[in-house]
Order: structure tokens, then sequence, then C-alpha cells
């Protein structure tokens, strides 16, 4: 898809761009996730921009947010501009390598495993984030709304993997909840989590550096989330075998088992993998 900027990017976005025609590069899934992430029709340009055709575009403002907390600390890309079309449109310029490919494509240039390497090492800097001043939330309750928004709504599209298969949504609900429950007092301190770290919004560069997007819903929140994200992504792309380079390259001694299949079951009621 290729996306004339003049006419579908707001004024800030198109001062950057100038008259270049964007393609569409994103390997994401558009059923679930219609952010665009586009690059410029000519190469060499490090810039990225994510575009939501709009009206509701409230995902891209979000993301703009964070990033500009962030101020491309680990992963985040740098935030350069953002923008408003007059049909309502949201944009948003981001500082990403020019040759970087979406770990979701066929053509990414590492073998499974070393990107779960990849992977694991990239979460534990972004969950190493000093926390002190962060005014955004992605605790597990806010996912959990989502998930009862999805039962509700009959969105699921398959069975749960694992002890679970055989259960139906509405079912596997009301286990997350008593888990949920069961957990407070053993959750250990927040941390900074991206919230959607799946293949589909990696972007690996040939330096070997690493970019994520999909940042609006990061915040405070637990470190297993992002973990059941990551390995939930991986699993349906590669099978489970690149699990354990995942967590072992994040590091064994910050991972509690439980906690990781609790939110791995609500990773996928919510919808977050996809």
């Amino acid at each position: 898809m290729i996306v004339d900027s003049q006419h579908e990017l707001g004024p800030g976005v198109s001062l950057v761009i100038g008259d270049e025609a964007l393609v569409d590069v994103g390997e994401a899934d558009k059923v679930h996730d219609v952010i665009g992430h586009l690059k410029p029709h000519r190469p060499g340009r490090d810039i990225m921009v994510l575009h939501h055709p709009g009206p509701e575009s409230d995902s891209v403002v979000a993301q703009a947010d964070r990033l500009m907390w962030m101020n491309g600390r680990c992963g985040a890309p740098e935030l350069i501009a953002n923008g408003r079309s007059d049909d309502g449109a949201e944009s948003v310029v981001i500082r990403v390598p020019a040759m970087a490919i979406s770990a979701a494509s066929p053509q990414q240039p590492v073998g499974p495993e070393t990107l779960a390497q990849l992977l694991g090492e990239s979460l534990r800097l972004i969950h190493s984030i000093p926390v002190d001043d962060c005014i955004f939330e992605s605790m597990p309750e806010a996912w959990m709304s989502i998930a009862s928004s999805n039962v509700a709504a009959d969105s699921l599209d398959s069975a749960a993997d694992g002890p679970y298969a055989s259960e139906e949504p509405a079912r596997l609900l009301e286990i997350l909840n008593e888990l949920l429950e069961a957990s407070v007092s053993d959750r250990g301190q927040p941390v900074f989590i991206h919230g959607h770290a799946t293949l589909g919004h990696t972007w690996l560069a040939p330096d070997g550096s690493v970019s994520f997007t999909g940042w609006q819903r990061a915040g405070l929140g637990d470190r297993h989330h992002d973990l059941a994200v990551a390995a939930s992504s991986l699993t349906n792309a590669f099978g489970p075998a690149v699990v354990p380079p995942l967590l072992e390259s994040y590091g064994f001694d910050q991972i509690d088992l439980r906690s990781l299949d609790m939110h791995q079951l609500l990773v996928y009621l919510a919808g977050a993998a996809r």
C-alpha cells in the first residue's frame, strides 16, 4: 500500500516527509492492528511513520505520549513529529534505521533462537527503565477489562493452548479472575512494560539494534505480561521450542513461572499477542 503523504497525513508530518510517497512495511495482522507502519518509498531515510486512518486514532496519540516520555530510551524510537489530517487521521514520525526489518517478516535476518534471545535482552532493558516519574499504567486489571470485553463480544479466534485448551472462554475468564485475586499479595514491584511486544512490533537493524513500535499500552505493569506476549508471538511463528531461549536471555532469576502461566492466559484472553 502506498500513502500519499500530502493528502492523508497531517501538516506537521508532511513537513518532515515532504512530497514523497510512503509504503506500508508492517507485518502486523491488519484485522487486529490497523496502525500502518510506513517508510519513504525511496530508501535511505532513517524514519518511519505510524499512521491510523481515523477517526478512532487514540492509539497513535497514546503511542506518541509514551514515546515522548521515554525520549528514545531502551528500544523506544525517537519521536520526531506528529500531526492530524483534516479527516482526523493521526500520524507520528519516529526515527528507525532505514534498513530495519520487521521481526514478523520472512526476510528478517536472524534465526528463531537468536530472535528470541534478542527479544529477551531487549525486554529486560525496557523493564529496567526508572519509573519514578511514570504516569502511565499497564496493570493486569486494565488488561482484564479488555479480556472481559473480548469474552463478552465472543471475539476470541481459537482455544487457548496448554492445560486450559478444552475450556470455554467464559470459564477461562473465571479461572483468570481466581488466579489474579490469589496473586495480589505475591506481586512484585511494577516495572515499565511495553505491553504489546509482538514480532510485528519488533524491528531489527543491520547493526543488531532492536526498535519497537506498538507502545500505546505501555506503562507500569508486571514484567510477565511482556514475556507472555513475546512467548506467544514466537510460538505462533516458530513453535514452543524458541521460548526457553527467550526466558534464558531475559534471566530465569527474574521470572516466576506461575505468574508467567497466569499472564499467558491473560494475554490470550486480551488478544495482546495478535
